[in-house]
């Protein structure tokens, strides 16, 4: 945590001192025999183990933005791989909140709960941006997702068991799973029941959720015909939209952050929208390469039909390259700007 706060300090003597143990700290953490060590897959993971696996996601996090050239390959090649296959060993499944009741509520079993879920989330979501910025493969599948959506910030953030309680009451409990959230949205235009039910999820679930958007659309253009299979995509976009639009009108912490930050005093300034209320930004990009997938397509097949007998060699219309700096997607998002206007 003391690294990662310097490396984004105002004070650059700060973060030049930070860069010095960057490399010594993430191969403390990788070596860390809480971290190496595997634990009973059919127990839920200690606090120890659930730690570990926090500081290996931080220690990703930090080289991912500030590192070195170099740093930024080895993380998104081989140390993301480990953490990974460690959250398997610690139990996507167990990532799940319980039915709550005033009558048995544990506070701290609760924070153990909703710090597993949250972490995976956040690997999750390295695991797109890799795929979004790097055109890496997903290695994580939307499928094994089988894990509760995380509780809203005023949960997260209750500075004591009454308070936490009373916010988990009031919030919406229904157990749904974020691989069955993901196909539902998938599937068919949700109903205003359903948009109820999981208009209170947030913006990091909705971030998590758009995300995931992303990882199918590059399934999809690894297809032969990925025109065929980009229905349930657009399924997903429209009924993520949809989610959004409910979520700015009943979640009352879904506001300015400019404002915010004028409102709150400086030891709040942590409650804050994160940065997931980018999400929005997000979805335009994933919709923006769903049209240029689906109309490449509708023109190689016209042009095909204009011409049969001339061989076209194929081409990726998105992104072309595997495994590369953010220089390929950002001329690609720049040349929708030019669209744009």
């Amino acid at each position: 945590m003391v690294t990662i706060g310097a490396s984004v300090s105002s004070s650059e003597a700060d973060r030049l001192a930070a860069k010095q143990f960057f490399n010594c700290v993430e191969e403390a953490v990788f070596r860390d025999d809480q971290f190496c060590t595997e634990e009973d897959r059919r127990l839920f993971p200690s606090k120890a183990k659930i730690q570990s696996l926090q500081a290996a996601y931080i220690v990703m996090l930090y080289q991912n933005w500030e590192g070195s050239t170099s740093s930024k390959g080895r993380i998104r090649r081989f140390r993301y791989s480990t953490v990974v296959a460690v959250a398997r060993d610690v139990g996507i499944r167990h990532a799940r909140h319980e039915i709550y009741s005033s009558a048995a509520f544990d506070w701290q079993e609760f924070i153990l709960r909703e710090e597993l879920i949250r972490v995976i989330l956040w690997i999750f979501l390295l695991d797109t941006a890799f795929v979004i910025f790097n055109n890496v493969p997903p290695r994580m599948a939307i499928k094994e997702m089988k894990m509760s959506f995380a509780r809203n910030d005023a949960c997260f953030q209750a500075s004591n068991s009454e308070t936490c309680l009373q916010q988990v009451m009031i919030s919406h409990q229904e157990p749904h799973l974020l691989s069955s959230a993901c196909e539902m949205i998938c599937n068919r235009t949700i109903t205003d029941g359903e948009l109820t039910s999981f208009g209170h999820l947030g913006s990091l679930n909705l971030f998590v959720a758009t995300s995931a958007i992303h990882s199918m659309i590059f399934q999809v253009q690894q297809s032969f015909s990925p025109q065929l299979q980009l229905g349930p995509i657009y399924n997903a976009l429209a009924n993520w939209h949809l989610l959004w639009q409910r979520h700015i009108k009943v979640d009352a912490v879904m506001r300015s952050h400019e404002a915010t930050l004028l409102t709150l005093d400086m030891t709040r300034l942590w409650q804050r929208e994160g940065f997931s209320r980018f999400a929005p930004e997000y979805w335009m990009l994933a919709s923006m390469l769903v049209q240029r997938l689906d109309r490449s397509e509708q023109d190689a097949i016209e042009k095909s039909c204009e011409e049969p007998e001339v061989k076209i060699e194929p081409k990726d219309e998105l992104l072309e390259n595997y495994d590369t700096d953010m220089r390929q997607v950002n001329s690609l998002i720049a040349e929708f700007q030019k669209v744009m206007l």
